[in-house]
């Protein structure tokens, strides 16, 4: 998916802006799937309580992980300046300073 926007020469703003969507629309999609499969794991000796409510969480950790995969793609100029936006845009959404 980057990759296509990336041949379309989008400014780095405007990226920020559809990895933050995208992040967000599969963290709320993907969370029960995920709370589903993790429930019916039978590698845990003990099931996990995990609560509907923990879906914030599972966005953090979604965040986190596709950030570490910035420095793959660009070179460390674009890296920091798209993280920095990222960061940001999230911060306004959940009103972070």
């Amino acid at each position: 998916m980057i990759g296509k926007l990336l041949k379309r020469k989008i400014d780095a703003d405007r990226l920020a802006n559809v990895f933050v969507n995208s992040i967000i629309e599969v963290s709320e999609n993907g969370f029960q799937d995920v709370k589903e499969m993790i429930g019916e794991d039978p590698a845990f000796v003990f099931v996990p309580d995990i609560k509907e409510n923990y879906s914030n969480k599972f966005l953090l950790i979604v965040v986190v992980g596709n950030l570490t995969y910035l420095k793959q793609h660009f070179d460390a100029e674009e890296e920091a300046e798209l993280r920095k936006l990222i960061i940001s845009k999230f911060a306004n959404i959940f009103e972070i300073t």
